[in-house]
């Protein structure tokens, strides 16, 4: 068994491999994962309802779990919609300051139906810190809608 306290989880079965975590579903400690070896890449950990697991071999899976005392940050990227009015940023900026959640990345871009969509990176621990965060800015006033992007 292959444990990586520097990532937080254990590969069940085998050991001293590279690992990576896959581009197209960022995984976060939480989510329920597998891992797929690949010849010369080592091992890339899913999402078990990521889209790129569809059509892969069985045989190359690997379970993985998340280890409990976590404390790596992690990135995720999370779209919202709101309508485009003033003040809605800082909100925004201050719910996830106070859950101490850094913003890495910010794109933001007013529709001509006058609303915006607000592109985030952002770091969080893990799911439950990715959803309290969500929760509380499900109270933001013009909020029209926010997801977890993949990818």
């Amino acid at each position: 068994m292959l444990k990586d306290k520097s990532r937080g989880f254990t590969v069940h079965g085998l050991e001293g491999l590279l690992t990576t975590f896959g581009q197209c579903c960022n995984p976060l400690p939480g989510d329920k994962v597998t891992g797929y070896i690949t010849k010369g890449r080592g091992i890339t950990i899913h999402k078990l309802n990521c889209p790129n697991l569809r059509t892969t071999d069985p045989g190359h899976l690997v379970e993985i779990l998340w280890e409990d005392n976590n404390e790596k940050w992690h990135t995720v990227k999370v779209e919202i919609h709101t309508m485009d009015k003033k003040g809605v940023l800082a909100e925004i900026s201050t719910i996830l300051s106070s859950l101490d959640i850094n913003i890495i990345e910010a794109h933001i871009k007013s529709l001509n139906d006058m609303t915006s969509k607000l592109n985030f990176l952002i770091e969080v621990r893990d799911t439950l810190h990715l959803q309290k965060a969500m929760k509380q800015l499900k109270n933001v006033q013009h909020l029209i809608n926010i997801r977890r992007v993949m990818g």
